[in-house]
């Protein structure tokens, strides 16, 4: 009898090991596509460099700056054209928020220099543009996978990480898939005005919601260029045990979504995994919107009018010192880690685009 329950137990044991392996088995990524891995090899950290460069030659990019504005949007359309997107201005209006110098000179007699502060205004009825380059897909045109980032930044700095590391990657990722075979319409989206309220965003999804457009899931990439292998490098807004406790080393890219984008988190996951291994990733996948500060970009904007949308970030002044800073420069960026952030997007992309073997 003790032998017949020894079988027994044994026979019980290994079936069960055989259904954890036909579980994991079920549960494997299918390879890299060829085809993919291709494109996505095309976007270097020497490309990436250059873009931010060029960029960041003209000084900081503040929202209320037109001719830094219209700098920096014909730097962007005129390589987006040349890769055969169609490319168009999206204008809309929403306040403004200019800095007015304001000096102090000392009192007659004194010593000393004149004081020099700054405060800031706000006017209404400001024209701001937003820039989309789009490749129509072939079989489903109304469906849309849209890539996002912005391009202004706060005065005093040229933002090489906020958000000029979204841009790159957005140019990057552009360029890689611009003679792809698409089932779906792939857009590109350089908002304006995120740094005073994500106007640019908001006006964007709004358009967006009520046209006759399906929006298959759209990417927010803002600030990914900075990261650092070193132990407790990575701060947190809140560390919750068990549902949100972000690693203490700031060597990942952070990865939001909610309830209703939760799949295309997945994805981009997946994507990392499959075609970027030495990529870490770590994310709220479902619950970001529970949390104010992983609602900051423009991604909430989409989730606002009930698109389904995913942020990538470097988490932003939990991690790096230059946030909003005159020190955010190219020289602090790291080129490798933002490449691989690129690359994964531009696989996840192309992957929900149903781009097909050239």
């Amino acid at each position: 009898m003790l032998e017949q329950a020894q079988r027994g137990s044994r026979r019980r044991a290994a079936a069960a090991l055989a259904a954890l392996a036909l579980l994991g088995a079920g549960c494997a990524l299918p390879p890299p596509r060829p085809e993919i891995a291709a494109r996505i090899a095309r976007i270097t950290p020497e490309d990436f460099a250059a873009d931010v460069d060029a960029l960041t030659a003209h000084g900081p990019r503040v929202e209320s700056d037109e001719t830094a504005c219209r700098i920096t949007l014909d730097r962007l359309a005129a390589p987006l054209r040349g890769w055969g997107y169609e490319v168009r201005e999206e204008v809309f209006v929403a306040p403004t928020y200019p800095f007015i110098e304001e000096r102090t000179e000392p009192a007659p007699g004194a010593s000393g220099v004149a004081t020099v502060s700054w405060r800031r205004i706000r006017i209404d009825n400001h024209v701001h543009v937003n820039l989309l380059a789009e490749r129509r897909g072939a079989r489903e045109p109304h469906s849309v996978v849209e890539l996002g980032a912005h391009y202004d930044t706060v005065p005093g700095t040229v933002g090489a990480d906020d958000d000029t590391s979204g841009v790159a990657a957005l140019l990057s990722i552009a360029q890689a898939c611009a003679d792809a075979p698409l089932d779906r319409t792939l857009r590109f989206c350089f908002f304006a005005a995120e740094e005073t309220g994500l106007h640019g965003s908001a006006a964007h999804a709004k358009a967006l919601a009520a046209s006759d457009e399906h929006l298959v899931g759209a990417l927010v990439m803002d600030m990914i260029g900075y990261a650092s292998s070193e132990p407790d490098s990575q701060d947190a807004p809140v560390r919750i045990p068990l549902l949100a406790w972000m690693p203490e080393t700031a060597d990942f890219v952070f990865l939001a979504g909610n309830w209703s984008s939760s799949a295309l988190a997945d994805d981009y996951e997946d994507a990392a995994a499959r075609y970027v291994p030495g990529l870490s990733v770590w994310g709220l996948k479902r619950i970001a919107g529970w949390f104010s500060d992983a609602g900051r970009a423009d991604h909430a904007s989409y989730w606002d009018v009930g698109l389904p949308a995913i942020l990538l970030s470097d988490t932003a002044n939990f991690r790096t010192p230059h946030y909003h800073q005159p020190s955010d420069t190219p020289a602090t960026l790291n080129l490798p880690f933002a490449t691989d952030v690129a690359r994964a997007a531009c696989a996840w992309a192309l992957e929900l685009a149903g781009t097909r073997p050239d």
